[in-house]
């Protein structure tokens, strides 16, 4: 079995799929539901927003009181 680290890689723009690999979503039934960049560039930007939210989630909101 191949690696998955070895197929799948990101940088800070875009997930990348080695070549001669896709991305697929497939149901339960092995129909294909979608694929390509399409789906990558999804994964990639909800990877980053839940990446986004968990950091920010460690900081609270300024209040007027820290100003003075």
């Amino acid at each position: 079995m191949i690696e998955l680290q070895s197929i799948i890689s990101a940088t800070n723009n875009e997930l990348l799929i080695g070549e001669g690999f896709e991305l697929v979503i497939v149901d339960k039934n092995g129909q294909i539901i979608q694929q390509g960049d399409s789906i990558r560039k999804t994964i990639f930007d909800e990877m980053i927003a839940e990446v986004t939210k968990k950091f920010a989630n460690k900081f609270r909101q300024l209040q007027q009181d820290d100003f003075k």
